[in-house]
């Protein structure tokens, strides 16, 4: 079981049968994070790579949309 911060998130990874992950504070939608998995064979990593990315996600999708002066 490893610990890391990104983005301003705690996140831990477990092996419980699969990895699976647990964020602090948590994501919403928390489906969101249910779906962050990778089998024994795949390995920690995979679950912390997936981990990062459904971050990444998730903090574009709470982002206002950019507008360029062009658009203005």
């Amino acid at each position: 079981m490893a610990e890391f911060e990104y983005r301003g998130f705690r996140v831990r990874t477990i092996f419980d049968k699969h990895w699976q992950i647990k964020v602090w504070p948590p994501l919403r939608p928390a489906r969101l994070i249910e779906r962050v998995r990778a089998s024994r064979a795949e390995g920690e990593h995979a679950c912390r790579n997936r981990a990062t990315a459904a971050i990444d996600a998730f903090i574009e999708e709470a982002r206002p949309p950019r507008h360029t002066h062009a658009e203005s």
